[in-house]
């Protein structure tokens, strides 16, 4: 079906992707697996002719269906995209247009592909969310994508992909935003459909497991070469080459609870790991409570129309220690997020009771927080340098602004990063170090509470062990709390002290780490450890 020869991807002199070459067959998936910046999703946007302006192709070919794309007009790109080629793009909360509901961005796709209806496009949509897992479906359809989650989001994104039944799939990061439970709901969606209909499905991701289990083949790239590629079984059982050896002993383990994670570096460099055991010696002292939290949502259906009313919170009762690692678990939609923002006062329709015990030295800058995207919470028009500077000025933490500089250089150097960054603008940085400014944002004011959410989920196994050992690190030091809200159990068994288990706005389970992993009690959260593997 493709077969990409001799790719070579530049922008001016800085070689992208590096004489690349593999071949995809009909009814046959292959996973692309590296580091962040490899070179994978610029290799997925050369097959679509999408790259962006400054990147050009100098070498090569990519031969889909016996036909060169590279040699193709536009418009004939354009027939392809979407109805023969389709492409999952990394990103659902920039690559959904904020401006129209979800439904319509779906509909649109199949009236211009297959000349229908809307009315039948929109039957089609529906039938197509519901295929994807989605709750709500015809709420949902009409709704702007600021009102879903970002695993909504991505299934949004994924059912617009399947619209029009493509010959080729392209699926980058389909599933980060996803718990496991959804993730295996989507890959099986994907897989019959490519029993179906014989489609090919190259699958871009920073999930090795997840590789390990729908790819045929698997391709590893670092710094824009192909490092090794063979059949995923070889791949994952006998690797030849150290660097895929380095990324496969990287990953967190769901089964064993380990102190610190190697990096790819460490392992690379036959680098000793120092490992840090937490200790922490507290009397339970209660940072954060809530009791009978409840948050809804209203949604006025038509101008004149009676408001719906959506209960996404239900009688949360939860205490917080101070110096721990709080999990928050569960299925996307199930609340997690708005019980992250409600904590800060980042929502409404609250009712219950939220008490922080906050010291007289904490006033205007006791918490705060990790948003689930990096990339969308960081203005691009400021530089990184001024968007961590900014909190300090607004509550006046130093009286001059080359004080608040000062601490700026202090806290990139804390989370790995350069003095020299300070002038950079977020669009100059990798998905990795966009993750580690906001967390020097959220760490530069020196809070004592941190909602962390899904501040790991979209970062390759190398980078995420990076945040990880991180976030642990600056614990030990500063004896900050966390609520760490993710849909990763590997990562929270890594992590956590506590578990929280959340489904559809309600506490179905707390437990130490240990104990909801070695014996959980709800048959949901027995649930969520099966789907996790």
């Amino acid at each position: 079906m493709l077969q990409i020869k001799n790719l070579t991807l530049k922008a001016n002199e800085t070689i992208l992707v590096d004489d690349l070459n593999f071949t995809l067959n009909y009814g046959e998936t292959l996973a692309i697996v590296g580091e962040s910046g490899s070179g994978k999703s610029l290799t997925s946007l050369a097959i679509m002719g999408l790259l962006p302006k400054q990147v050009h192709i100098t070498h090569g070919e990519i031969i889909f269906e016996s036909e060169n794309l590279l040699l193709k007009p536009e418009k004939d790109l354009r027939r392809l995209r979407g109805k023969v080629i389709s492409m999952i793009f990394q990103e659902p909360m920039t690559s959904l247009n904020p401006l129209m509901h979800c439904g319509l961005q779906v509909t649109e796709v199949i009236m211009l592909h297959e000349k229908v209806s809307y009315q039948e496009a929109k039957k089609l949509t529906l039938k197509l969310f519901e295929e994807v897992q989605l709750p709500r479906k015809e709420v949902l359809f009409e709704s702007y994508p600021y009102q879903l989650s970002g695993g909504q989001k991505q299934r949004v994104m994924i059912a617009m992909a399947m619209a029009c039944n493509p010959q080729l799939i392209i699926a980058d990061e389909p599933t980060t935003a996803l718990d496991a439970s959804v993730q295996r709901g989507i890959v099986a969606l994907l897989q019959q459909m490519q029993q179906r209909r014989q489609c090919g499905i190259i699958f871009i991701t920073h999930d090795l497991h997840l590789a390990s289990t729908i790819a045929h083949h698997t391709l590893v790239m670092q710094q824009g070469k192909a490092v090794e590629l063979n059949t995923t079984a070889e791949i994952f059982t006998h690797p030849q080459q150290k660097y895929t050896k380095a990324l496969l002993q990287c990953m967190p383990d769901l089964k064993v609870k380990k102190d610190w994670l190697p990096t790819l570096d460490d392992i690379i460099h036959d680098r000793k790991i120092e490992t840090y055991a937490k200790t922490v010696n507290r009397a339970e002292e209660v940072l954060v409570s809530m009791e009978a939290l409840n948050l809804h949502y209203e949604k006025q259906k038509f101008i004149f129309g009676k408001k719906e009313v959506f209960q996404a919170l239900s009688n949360i009762n939860l205490q917080i220690f101070k110096g721990e690692t709080l999990a928050l678990v569960g299925e996307s939609g199930s609340g997690k997020s708005t019980l992250g923002k409600a904590l800060l006062g980042l929502e409404k329709n609250i009712t219950g009771t939220i008490k922080f015990n906050i010291p007289s030295s904490k006033t205007h800058h006791f918490a705060s927080m990790v948003f689930q995207d990096p990339f969308g919470s960081l203005n691009p028009q400021h530089t990184i340098g001024n968007a961590i500077m900014e909190p300090m000025w607004v509550h006046r933490v130093y009286p001059t602004k080359m004080e608040c500089k000062k601490q700026v250089f202090a806290i990139l150097e804390k989370v790995g990063l350069l003095p020299e960054h300070f002038n950079r603008y977020p669009h100059e940085f990798s998905g990795g170090q966009r993750q580690r400014i906001a967390i020097a944002r959220a760490l530069v004011l020196n809070p004592q509470f941190i909602v962390l959410d899904e501040a790991v989920s979209a970062l390759d196994v190398s980078v995420q062990a990076q945040i990880l050992n991180l976030l642990k690190q600056l614990q030990l030091e500063f004896g900050f709390t966390y609520l760490f809200i993710t849909h990763d159990l590997s990562v929270v068994r890594f992590i956590a002290d506590r578990v929280v288990v959340l489904s559809k706005g309600e506490i179905q389970e707390i437990a130490t780490a240990d104990a909801l992993f070695l014996n959980p009690q709800s048959e949901y959260t027995k649930y969520l450890l099966e789907c996790a593997g």
